[in-house]
Formats: structure tokens, C-alpha cells, sequence
């Protein structure tokens, strides 16, 4: 039994999942400087690497929160540089005990940054996180991430095209739509994911209601057929939104370090677990980008304990974890 409040330690041998996690902003500072170094590539204008890659204070918005992708979108420049992040990464992600994770990553950016076609970028990807899984004893799938805009639908369309190529490989396991919830998105996008979910039995994830937005939760729901929500947490603002996720068993990627950071239902963290609790709907504590927070999910569950008092979540958070990820086989222990 964990201790009636947090401790680091026993918090920190519980096994765990994490299944909201960018890759881009779960590589380590220290790698993401090296990488930089090594790759000869100059910081952005107005970019300072001292007081812009981390976020250690609350934002005023979900942009300042997401300056450091200013630098993180130029890297990395190569298919060796994206095979040592992700070993950093997974050797971060073994330091905090977790046993399985579903990376999420924009191949058309790494396409894009790299000048490789969508099939190679996805191979790199799937070469990554298998070799390295492997290697730091954990299970590892991959989300493919669309971003909200103009471009989503042909983007969502080029993506399954390169899934096809490659014969449908069973390390990707599900398709995620992110990206600031005022940009909107073609009328086709939609029905594009639900097909896709249909044919391929990819399962979906949408980041809705991180911003306050409960429209964008209520479309993930009706429109997308979404299995799990990204962040969501303005549902609690709505009875209504609350007994839909339990009735439908949509869980919720809550993800309380950055949540506090970007809006302030989190900053008083309280009510927003309490409602939850009390309307039972499913949600389990990820991480999100902890290499920019220099945070480990270690730190999510050490909120959610002090705010809850409740270590038999967290006892059981591994099986809740395990029961909404989107592998298809899950026979790990």
C-alpha cells in the first residue's frame, strides 16, 4: 500500500503506462541541446535555450506553453538523430517505471523536416520505438498525429496510404488529431478518421477540451466516434458531457502537470478529480511532454496523490491503464 501521502519512491516502482506522450516533447532537454549541437542547427530568432525549452511556470495560454516546439519542430535532422532521441527517451521512460507506451509523433513533419517519403518516416518510427522497446523492456505502439488545419484531411489520407504500403503494420495501433482546438478542420475529416477506424481497426484519440472548448469534446464524441479524449478536461463543466463518457466508457488522458501549466481548472486541481471520481469516468494519468516539463509521470501521479488523497487509484492505475490502451494484445504483466 502507498504510503497516506506522496512518496517518491514507492510511488516510483508502481508499475505504469503512459499513453499520451508526443515524442517530441518527451526527449530530454539535455538530448534535444546535443541534438542541436550536433546537427549544426541555430536556435529561432527572439529563442533563448535557458529560459524557452522548459516550461516551469503556469502559461498564460496554450501558445506559450507550446514555445518550445518553436525549437523542437527542427529536429531532428536524420534518421540516426531520431533513433538516439527515442533511446533517451525510452531510457527516461524506463527510469520511471513504465512497462508500455503509445507514442504519438506527426510523420508528416518528420517526412517533411527530413525529405523522406511518408513510408520511410513511418519505418524510422516503428524501427525506433520496436528496437528500443526491445532494449528498455517496453512495450511499445505507435499514434499517428494529424494537426488541426486545412491540410488535415489530405495529411490523414497520405498517412493511411503509407500504412497501406507497409502492409498494415501491427506497431500502429491507433490516430490522434491535435493542435490548438480554435483552428478548424475540413468537413471530410471526420468521416475520414471513422473509416479508418472502420477498415483498419485503428482506434482514435482527439485532443478536445484541453482549452476549455466542451464543443470540441462533444464532436470527438459524435463526429469522430472517439475511444479515448486528450486531456478533456473542461467535461467537468458539464453534467450532461460527464454521464456521456461513463455511459459511452470514453476515457480521459488526463495529464495533471501540464493541465496545471496551460489552464487554470488544473491550477486548483481539486474539483476537476472530485467530479470525475464522483460521476465514475474512466481516466487515466499520463504525461504528455515530459522532457520540456523535466518532469516524469512520477510527478502526475505525486499531484494527483496530494490533491486526492487517494493511493488506491493509483494502486490501480496500471490496470486502467492497460485496459484503455489501444494494443490489441495485452498479455505483458
Amino acid at each position: 500500500m502507498i504510503a497516506n501521502r506522496e512518496s517518491t519512491l514507492e510511488i516510483k516502482e508502481l508499475k505504469k503506462g503512459d499513453i499520451h506522450l508526443h515524442l517530441s516533447g518527451a526527449i530530454p532537454s539535455t538530448q534535444v541541446y546535443n541534438a542541436l549541437v550536433n546537427s549544426g542547427i541555430e536556435l529561432p530568432d527572439n529563442f533563448r535555450i535557458d529560459t524557452h525549452l522548459q516550461i516551469q511556470k503556469s502559461c498564460d495560454s496554450l501558445s506559450e506553453y507550446l514555445k518550445p516546439w518553436q525549437l523542437l519542430r527542427l529536429l531532428p535532422k536524420d534518421r540516426n538523430t531520431l533513433l538516439d532521441l527515442i533511446d533517451h527517451t525510452f531510457k527516461s521512460l524506463a527510469e520511471s517505471n513504465i512497462k508500455f507506451v503509445e507514442v504519438r509523433h506527426t510523420l508528416i513533419h518528420l517526412a517533411n523536416l527530413c525529405k523522406i517519403s511518408l513510408v520511410e518516416a513511418m519505418l524510422w518510427m516503428i524501427e525506433g520505438i520496436t528496437e528500443n522497446g526491445v532494449k528498455h523492456d517496453i512495450k511499445a505502439g505507435l499514434i499517428l498525429t494529424i494537426s488541426r488545419g486545412e491540410f488535415s484531411a489530405k495529411h490523414l489520407t497520405l498517412l493511411l496510404e503509407a500504412y497501406e504500403t507497409l502492409g498494415f503494420p501491427t506497431n500502429v495501433i491507433g490516430l490522434d488529431l491535435a493542435g490548438h482546438e480554435d483552428i478548424e478542420s475540413p468537413e471530410n475529416l471526420a468521416p475520414l478518421f471513422r473509416k479508418a477506424k472502420e477498415k483498419y481497426g485503428l482506434n482514435i484519440t482527439i485532443h478536445a477540451g484541453e482549452t476549455g472548448r466542451t464543443d470540441r469534446i462533444y464532436d470527438a464524441i459524435n463526429d469522430f466516434s472517439a475511444d479515448r479524449i486528450g486531456h478533456g478536461i473542461a467535461s467537468i463543466r458539464d453534467a450532461m458531457l460527464l454521464n456521456t463518457l461513463r455511459s459511452h466508457d470514453i476515457c480521459l488522458e488526463l495529464c495533471p502537470l501540464s493541465n496545471r501549466f496551460t489552464h487554470p481548472l488544473e491550477r486548483k486541481a481539486t474539483s476537476a478529480f472530485d467530479i470525475l471520481l464522483e460521476h465514475e469516468v474512466p481516466f487515466v494519468i499520463c504525461s504528455d511532454n515530459p522532457g520540456i516539463q523535466n518532469s516524469s509521470l512520477n510527478d502526475d501521479y505525486k499531484i494527483f496523490l496530494e490533491v486526492t488523497n487517494r493511493p488506491d487509484i493509483l494502486e490501480s492505475m496500471f490496470a486502467q491503464q492497460k485496459k484503455y490502451s489501444f494494443f490489441r494484445e495485452k498479455t505483458w504483466k
